[in-house]
């Protein structure tokens, strides 16, 4: 998060988490087309170790309490989380968006990313109870796929706010954004609220 006062501009970073396939990048390529030219380019980083590649998305979300706002939408996959290339993006994390693959076969690979995830928030000694974070139940039209309690069950046992999604088509992905926009917001506002540290010991000295 990005918030200055005497420019009045905001920017919010929305990071869509997921295994390998289960929809990250369609996520932003429907985002994209949603925003049409409030939105730019979108840029993705291939990786020659890995079929996988990271996209970034950053798309204009007007004013907002007199900000003007953007949010800075990227893709973060298993592979990249088990190089160890998690950690830099998400500090900056304002909210999180799980993207989760319904197959029943994938399974295991949303366990993987999971841990995975799990890890990287360790190393910044944090965890994904205190980052916002939603779940979008995605692959949800393929055949045997498993229902988003099914999922949440295995996946969620914080019971996280989920959303269906068919990000290829685009069911699901504009309440998903919108969603953690909402909470990133939240979060943003919570933590501009609160005095530093620095403003709480000058208080103590007054007092």
């Amino acid at each position: 998060m990005r918030l200055d006062p005497r420019t009045q501009n905001m920017e919010l970073s929305l990071v869509y988490v997921g295994a390998k396939g289960a929809g990250k990048r369609s996520n932003l390529s429907q985002i994209a087309a949603i925003y049409g030219p409030m939105a730019g380019p979108m840029l993705d980083v291939s990786d020659a170790d890995s079929e996988e590649s990271g996209s970034f998305l950053q798309v204009k979300l007007g004013k907002i309490s007199g900000f003007r706002t953007e949010a800075a939408c990227a893709t973060l996959s298993t592979e990249a989380l088990e190089r160890g290339e998690g950690p830099a993006m998400l500090s900056r994390a304002d909210a999180l968006v799980l993207v989760i693959d319904s197959r029943p076969e994938n399974l295991g690979e949303n366990k993987r990313m999971l841990k995975a995830l799990a890890s990287a928030l360790d190393s910044l000694r944090t965890s994904l109870g205190e980052i916002p974070t939603l779940y979008q139940w995605n692959h949800q039209d393929a055949p045997g796929a498993l229902s988003p309690r099914e999922l949440a069950e295995e996946l969620d046992p914080q019971r996280a706010p989920g959303v269906v999604g068919l990000a290829r088509d685009g069911a699901g992905v504009w309440e998903t954004h919108i969603e953690a926009v909402k909470a990133a917001l939240a979060s943003v506002w919570l933590r501009a609220s609160q005095p530093s540290a620095g403003q709480r010991g000058k208080e103590k000295v007054r007092a």
